[in-house]
C-alpha cells in the first residue's frame, strides 16, 4: 500500500503543533539542518515526495508508528516479514500471547520484535535487545494492570442484575419512591461501567502507544458523569491526567500535551466546584508537566511552557500558603524555584540573572520548612538545587561576586554531603 503524502503531511504537522516545534526545529531535530525549514513545509502540505530515509527520521522525532497511517508500516525496517508465523509459535509454546509476554526473558531477538510490534513499537532505528526488554517490561506492567480493570467490570454488572431485580420488585410493591432509589442507583452503576468500558478503550489504546484515542476515550469517560456529580468529572480527569502524563515520561509522544490538556480541564472543574484543594493539587500537577514538557522543548516555545509553568505553580501557592499548608507550600516552592532556576539557566543577560536571583530567594525560602531537623534528606536535596543555582548564577558573575557564590555554592554541596553521606547514601 502506498503512503498518502496529503494524509502523511497532515500527521507530521499535527504531531509538530503537539509538541510546540517550529518547522525549524522539525528539520534540526529529525533532518539535522535547520535550513530545510521549506522540505518540512513541502511535506506538511502534500508537495513533496519524500525518500524513505526522511519518512524514518520525521517518523522517529515525533514518534509516529506504523499503525498511525495506512501504508507506513513498509517504513519500519526492522519488522520481520515472518511476524504472524513468529506469534503463533509464541502461542503455542505458551498457551497465549499474554503468558509469552510474561515469559519474555526466555525470547530471542525475533520473538521480541514481534512482541513489541503488538504493543505499537514505535522507533523506525533498528531496536537493540536491551531496548526491547526494556519496551515489554513497561508494556507487561502496563498490561497487569489492564486485565485487572477488565475483571472489576464483570464484578459491576453482576451487581447491576441485582439492582434491577430489586427496583422490579419494588414496583410491584407500587413502592415507588424505592423504586426512585433503586433506579438512581441503577443509573449510577451503568455510568460507572460505561465509563470503565471506555477507560479500558483508553487503556488498550494506551498499549499501543496509540495516545490521541486515549485521550479521547478518556474525556468521554469523564464527561459522562457531568449529569451525575459535579466533582467527579474532575476527580476523573486528574486521574487521567496521571496515565497521559506517565506515558509521555516514558515513552515520549503527544503524551505530555494532552496530559496538560486534560490537567486544565480538571482544574476547570475544581475551580467551578469550589474544591480549592483539589484545584490547588492539580494545579501544581499541571505546572510539572508544563515543567517537563518546558525542558523538552527547544526555542520560544519552551520558554512559553516554563513560564505557564512557573504560573500555575504561583496560582497554586494561593491556597497552598505556608501558614495553613506548610509542606504543601514547601513542596510547590521547591518545585517553583526548579523551574526559575531552568528558565535562568536557557536566558541570557540581566534578564537570566534575576530569574536564578528568584530561583535562589525560592530554595532558601523553602529551606525554612524543609529544616535539616525535622526533614533531613528534603533539607539536602534543597541544599544541593540551591548550590546548582548559585554554582550557575557564579559561572555567570565576574569577579568578587562571582567568586562569592562559587563559595557559597561550594559551601552549600558540603552541607548537604553532611547528610547524603557515603556510608548511608553511596
Amino acid at each position: 500500500m502506498s503512503l498518502d503524502r496529503n494524509a502523511f503531511g497532515a500527521l507530521v504537522r499535527e504531531r509538530r503543533k503537539l509538541r510546540g516545534w517550529s518547522q525549524e526545529s522539525l528539520a534540526e531535530t529529525a533532518l539535522g539542518n535547520r535550513d530545510r525549514k521549506g522540505d518540512i513545509s513541502e511535506i506538511e502540505t502534500g508537495k513533496a515526495r519524500s525518500r524513505p530515509e526522511t519518512i524514518r527520521s520525521l517518523c522517529n522525532a515525533l514518534q509516529i508508528g506504523p499503525g498511525d497511517l495506512p501504508g507506513l508500516r513498509d517504513f519500519f525496517s526492522f519488522r520481520s516479514q515472518d511476524d504472524l508465523k513468529i506469534l503463533d509459535d509464541l502461542r503455542r509454546d505458551n498457551g497465549t500471547l499474554s503468558a509469552a509476554l510474561e515469559n519474555r526473558k526466555r525470547a530471542g531477538r525475533d520473538q521480541l520484535v514481534a512482541l513489541a510490534v503488538q504493543f505499537g513499537w514505535r522507533s523506525l532505528a533498528i531496536p537493540t535487545e536491551t531496548d526491547l526488554r526494556t519496551f515489554l517490561d513497561a508494556k507487561a506492567e502496563e498490561y497487569r494492570a489492564y486485565r485487572a480493570q477488565i475483571d472489576r467490570i464483570d464484578t459491576r454488572t453482576a451487581g447491576l442484575g441485582n439492582l434491577k431485580a430489586a427496583a422490579k420488585e419494588a414496583a410491584e410493591r407500587l413502592d415507588f419512591d424505592e423504586v426512585e432509589h433503586l433506579l438512581s442507583r441503577v443509573d449510577q452503576v451503568e455510568t460507572e461501567i460505561a465509563a470503565e468500558t471506555k477507560e479500558l478503550r483508553a487503556a488498550n489504546a494506551l498499549l499501543q502507544g496509540r495516545v490521541e484515542d486515549a485521550y479521547r476515550h478518556f474525556s468521554a469517560a469523564a464527561d459522562s458523569f457531568a449529569g451525575i456529580d459535579l466533582v467527579e468529572p474532575g476527580r476523573r480527569q486528574a486521574s487521567y491526567f496521571v496515565s497521559l502524563y506517565d506515558h509521555g515520561l516514558r515513552y515520549g509522544g503527544a503524551g505530555l500535551a494532552l496530559a496538560i490538556n486534560m490537567g486544565e480541564a480538571a482544574a476547570a472543574c475544581f475551580l467551578t466546584a469550589d474544591r480549592p484543594v483539589a484545584w490547588a493539587s492539580t494545579m501544581q500537577n499541571l505546572a510539572v508537566a508544563l515543567q517537563t514538557r518546558g525542558t523538552r522543548t527547544e526555542g520560544a516555545a519552551g520558554t512559553d511552557l516554563l513560564a505557564q509553568a512557573v504560573a500555575a505553580f504561583v496560582e497554586a501557592l494561593t491556597v497552598f500558603t505556608r501558614v495553613e499548608y506548610p509542606i504543601d507550600w514547601a513542596m510547590t516552592k521547591q518545585n517553583l524555584a526548579v523551574v526559575l532556576q531552568t528558565q535562568g539557566t536557557r536566558t541570557k543577560g540581566a534578564e537570566g540573572t534575576a530569574l536564578l536571583v528568584q530561583a535562589i530567594d525560592a530554595f532558601r525560602d523553602t529551606l525554612e520548612v524543609r529544616s535539616r531537623a525535622d526533614l533531613p534528606m528534603q533539607w539536602a536535596a534543597t541544599m544541593q538545587n540551591l548550590a546548582v543555582a548559585l554554582q550557575t548564577r557564579g559561572t555567570r558573575t565576574e569577579g568578587a561576586a562571582g567568586t562569592g557564590l562559587l563559595a557559597q555554592a561550594v559551601a552549600a554541596y558540603e552541607q548537604a554531603l553532611t547528610v547524603t553521606t557515603r556510608a548511608d547514601h553511596p
